[in-house]
């Protein structure tokens, strides 16, 4: 996923009437949409935000607006396979570069 299909999606969250009266999420919303503007990678917002949205819906019985349950989505696929590059980098760093002393 690319910036502005992640500014995109979330924006058109952030205005959904149901997103507008729960301030809990527009809060969730806001963060991404600040990281993008500093430039952060994509992938890393993603998975950040991925993370606080599975939060926030375990918190609420998996009970959201539809806009963001297809946000959630998105981002899971996104945040994925950062996740597992980020694992994978760390146990390869373990391995080569010697864990014991």
């Amino acid at each position: 996923m690319n910036k502005e299909d992640l500014t995109l999606a979330l924006v058109k969250a952030k205005i959904d009437p149901e997103v507008k009266k729960n301030p809990e999420l527009l809060a969730l919303i806001e963060d991404p949409l600040a990281e993008l503007k500093k430039d952060r990678p994509v992938n890393l917002i993603s998975a950040k935000f991925n993370r606080s949205l599975t939060v926030y819906l375990l918190g609420h019985q998996l009970k959201a607006p539809q806009i963001v349950i297809d946000l959630h989505k998105l981002m899971a696929a996104e945040a994925a396979a950062y996740e597992g590059r980020a694992f994978s980098s760390i146990m390869l760093g373990s391995i080569l570069g010697g864990g014991g002393k």
